[in-house]
């Protein structure tokens, strides 16, 4: 490249001598998106830029495996032309070693991204401004020395010993949080062993494929008061964590927990005003701040010495700001652990904010005396489950109840266990849920039930008669799940009663049937007076058998299947567990409504599992989410969270008709071999996609209405050093849909990209649906590993619906996030 004259404009060769500027126009961006270069001699250069959009690779030349080292003496520019559309990215590969002289500033516009993941030589500073991406993945950067500055921008580690024995500093220095500068584990979980200077704020975001745990080793000193913004997996403080000077404060945010496991020198106080923050014992208590939150946070505490359990909860609970406290108290486990702590030491509320409340963001146990705030007992948020064995009980003549609200994102589980408990108020359960144990006298008699939003309430004790827990239900319920469950997980329990709702009173009563273990129903279930449709769910990975048979009443019924605005009936992940929620229909059923599935996954065993009425798939409407397929490494643009369609039986065929107003998921059992799964009825497909599990096929029969309908090949490869191509074909009507697996090795995730769809979890970017024209396409690369011998890009191209239109509106856009 470098010693042909013919690759520079006017055919002169630039100085080698550390003066000249090397230019790389929109135009050459643009024809070497899909190309690499190799350095034939060393080049000693002022700065490098970059214009435009496309990708340029430097890399080691595929016969050869030479490529010359660069020396950069002032800085590396990117600019794309314009701010929302235009994307770039440059690869520094391996083999390709760079040297700096000096400090050097890595100017990263907006929508553009830098790895260099060969060796990096650096005593001076590298400073990283804009809004762009820079990403370090070499494993061998021994001579990275001097510093790393963020003051803008986002700086991706891709190996532990990426930064060498660099300082990284992380802030603007004149203290502004006008910038917002940040990190991402790439690829995997990150430890960062170099010392560590933070000012002012602290952003972490999750890689395309997900959240990596960044973990800190080192000495992390804040330079002044602290904002740590945390959505980009688990981070840890598991080096010392010190002030610059006294009195420092630390604020927690974000979606994802902050752990505090080293030597905690801050002497401010700590704030969570979202999220939560988790110290990994007492030996991890600042010995003088004091800790506060607002109704979102979370502060919790592990201890897994039994011996000291007590002590420690006596010192953690006297950490608190009494006043401030707003928010949630946690106790926790380790989540290897394979069974809960029990906190056995007594929690005396008295004197804090009536508003706080007792949670678990893994899980845990508490069998001492609870006192409350205010007037009732009070759980949530976390995202876990708490083992309430302590007695429940009136405050005297005053009756006490029980209220579990939870942030949205973060719904708790509470077990309510003791057979002695005598409270007689009301249990009232928002965003969260509460299952009475298998000992009678969990569930007070008096006690009134009520259901609020996405919230669930269950019952193991098999001595209460189905009627009698109908009866303890708030008879103007009209939203959440009546839930039935198993004293044993792998267990399942059957109810052979009755389920009788003429009780309910609402005159919209959309509330659910569901389990959050494994339930049969086989008994009359009779809808309220003047309602048509049965509601089932699962709930946080539980399956809900209904082997009862479901008719028609004096109008035709119908049957909805999960509830799309509650996350919890479908695929559900938290710290410790995952699982997908379902229900099974699987009685002789002759309704003529129709069946809309919502979310989780829908069993069907005969062809009159759905009476005769239609299918209606309504869930799993984000379409562009990316998600691999179970089974092979193949990418497709889905729902993760996409509704379940599955057969129990061989080779069924259902002759309902289907309509596809969300993604859909067609998974056939692991245990069947070349077993098919019909859709025979007139399938209507709209925008949303279909997809099988695994390998059998999935056939979609009958008169098809949608002719837009593709198929993808596996990938081809053409020779071995150009790029690979995935292509197309339309399917007919009634053709047998396949997925194929290419079964190439998984891409480095930092170059997984989407153009235009990168959205933040709280800020910057939202999408607009508006009707558009019918044949957008939506491309998108995927670039090789850097550890590969030869350097290439696929390409895929993904029909966009013909009811969306994509908006990317304010603020900061960088490549490595899906949201």
């Amino acid at each position: 490249m470098c010693s042909s004259s013919g690759n520079w404009l006017d055919e002169t060769l630039p100085a080698s001598d550390g003066t000249s500027i090397i230019l790389f126009d929109s135009t050459t961006l643009a024809s070497s998106s899909t190309g690499t270069s190799s350095l034939d001699t060393p080049i000693d250069i002022s700065g490098l830029i970059f214009e435009g959009e496309g990708s340029f690779t430097f890399a080691p030349d595929y016969f050869t495996q030479f490529t010359a080292p660069i020396t950069l003496r002032d800085g590396l520019t990117v600019t794309p032309l314009t701010e929302w559309f235009d994307y770039s990215e440059i690869l520094f590969d391996y083999g390709t070693a760079i040297t700096t002289d000096g400090d050097t500033i890595g100017d990263i516009g907006y929508g553009a991204e830098v790895e260099i993941a060969g060796g990096f030589a650096n005593e001076g500073s590298v400073t990283l401004v804009g809004s762009g991406t820079l990403l370090f993945s070499g494993s061998e950067n021994l001579d990275f020395n001097g510093t790393v500055v963020i003051t803008n921008g986002i700086l991706g580690i891709g190996s532990d010993d990426a930064l060498g024995s660099a300082t990284l500093m992380i802030g603007a220095l004149d203290n502004s949080l006008e910038t917002y500068p940040g990190l991402i584990a790439v690829d995997a979980d990150r430890t960062i062993s170099n010392d560590v200077v933070v000012t002012n704020y602290l952003l972490t975001e999750e890689d395309f494929d997900g959240a990596y745990e960044i973990n800190f080793a080192g000495d992390v000193t804040l330079n002044g008061d602290t904002l740590i913004e945390n959505s980009g997996g688990v981070l840890s403080f598991e080096g010392k964590l010190l002030e610059a000077t006294p009195g420092t404060t630390v604020t927690v945010t974000g979606y994802d927990a902050v752990l505090f496991g080293g030597t905690i020198g801050f002497t401010g106080g700590l704030h969570v005003d979202y999220g939560a923050a988790i110290f990994n014992d007492d030996n991890a208590l600042p010995s003088t701040s004091l800790f506060s939150s607002n109704t979102g946070g979370y502060i919790g505490i592990i201890e897994d010495n039994v011996a000291e359990v007590a002590t420690t909860m006596t010192s953690f609970l006297e950490k608190f700001d009494l006043t401030n406290t707003l928010g949630t108290i946690g106790f926790d486990t380790d989540p290897v652990s394979i069974t809960p702590i029990q906190y056995g030491g007594n929690i005396d509320l008295t004197g804090f904010d009536s508003s706080v409340r007792i949670g678990s963001a893994t899980f845990a146990e508490l069998t001492g005396t609870l006192t409350p705030a205010g007037s009732n007992y009070r759980f949530g948020n976390g995202g876990g489950f708490l083992l309430v064995g302590s007695t429940l009980t009136d405050d005297g003549s005053t009756g006490r109840g029980i209220e579990v609200i939870s942030n949205f994102e973060s719904p708790l589980r509470v077990y309510i266990n003791s057979s002695a408990n005598r409270f007689t108020g009301s249990v009232y359960i928002e965003d969260s849920a509460v299952i009475f144990g298998n000992a009678p006298g969990s569930l007070p008699s008096a006690a009134t039930l009520t259901l609020s939003n996405r919230a669930y309430i269950g019952i193991q004790d098999t001595t209460m008669s189905v009627a009698d827990y109908l009866d303890q239900f708030d008879a103007s319920l009209n939203q959440g799940i009546i839930g039935f469950d198993s004293s044993d997980q792998d267990t399942t329990r059957e109810i052979t009663a009755a389920i009788d709702l003429n009780r309910f009173t609402s005159e919209s009563p959309n509330f659910y049937l569901g389990a959050s273990t494994l339930v049969e129903l086989s008994g009359a279930i009779m809808l309220p007076d003047g309602t048509h449709t049965y509601r089932f769910s699962g709930y946080k990975g539980g399956f809900l058998n209904i082997a009862s048979d479901l008719t028609d009443g004096e109008t035709p019924s119908s049957v909805v299947i999960g509830d799309s605005n509650n996350t919890s009936t479908g695929y559900f992940q938290s710290a410790t567990y995952s699982g997908l929620s379902g229900v099974a229909l699987t009685g002789t059923n002759t309704y003529t409504g129709g069946t809309e599935l919502q979310s989780g996954e829908l069993v069907v065993d005969s062809a009159a599992s759905l009476g005769t009425g239609s299918l209606n798939v309504s869930g799993g409407s984000a379409v562009f989410a990316f998600s691999s397929d179970a089974g092979g490494d193949d990418f497709g643009f889905l729902d993760e969270n996409a509704p379940v369609l599955s057969p129990q039986n061989a080779d069924l065929v259902l002759g309902n008709a289907i309509t596809l107003n969300g993604d859909l998921d067609g998974q056939v059992p692991f245990d069947t071999v070349d077993l098919d799964f019909t859709l025979g009825g007139g399938n209507q497909r709209h925008p949303p996609q279909v997809r099988p599990r695994h390998t059998q096929p999935l056939r979609l029969h009958g008169q098809s209405l949608d002719r837009r309908r593709y198929r993808r090949y596996s990938l081809r490869h053409r020779r071995r050093h150009q790029p690979h191509h995935l292509r197309w074909q339309r399917l007919r009507p009634a053709a047998d849909l396949h997925l194929c697996h290419p079964h190439h090795r998984r891409s480095r995730q930092f170059h997984r990209r989407l153009v235009f769809l990168h959205q933040q979890r709280r800020r910057h970017h939202q999408l607009r649906h508006r009707a558009h024209d019918q044949s957008r396409w939506l491309r998108y690369r995927i670039q090789r590993s850097p550890r590969r011998r030869r350097q290439s890009d696929h390409h895929r191209h993904i029909r966009l619906p013909n009811t969306l239109r994509l908006q990317l509106l304010h603020g900061r856009h960088h490549p490595l996030r899906r949201r």
